[in-house]
C-alpha cells in the first residue's frame, strides 16, 4: 500500500481503521483460499496509516529505503531496501525494484 504522489486520488484520506480493516479482508481472502498472504507498505505507512498490531498473523513485507538496517520495531518478513535495484532481462522502468 502506498500513495502515488502524481495521482490526484489519494487513499490514505480513508483513515487508519478503515485502511487495517481493506488490508485485513484482503489478506483473510486469500488465506480462506490457503494462500499465504501479506501487506507491503512503507514505514510511514505502517507507523501512520495502518495499525500494523492487528497485521501480525500475515506476512509483513517492509519498504524503508536508504538505511542500513530496517528502523521499526514490530516484526517484518521481507525488507525492501532500496528502489533502484535492477534485474538483469527486466528493462521496463514501471518493474523496477
Amino acid at each position: 500500500m502506498e500513495d502515488d504522489p502524481n495521482s490526484e486520488t489519494k487513499i490514505s484520506p480513508c483513515g487508519k481503521e478503515n485502511l487495517t480493516n481493506q488490508a485485513i479482508t484482503f489478506c483473510n481472502y486469500f488465506e480462506n483460499k490457503g494462500i499465504k498472504s501479506g501487506v507491503y507498505a512503507s514505514k510511514d505507512w505502517f507507523n501512520i496509516l495502518i495499525d500494523v498490531s492487528l497485521l501480525e498473523k500475515y506476512k509483513i513485507w517492509l519498504a524503508e529505503w536508504y538505511v542500513s538496517a530496517p528502523t521499526v520495531s514490530y516484526k517484518i518478513d521481507l525488507w525492501q531496501y532500496t528502489n533502484k535495484e535492477k534485474v538483469n532481462g527486466v528493462y521496463s522502468p514501471k518493474y523496477r525494484l
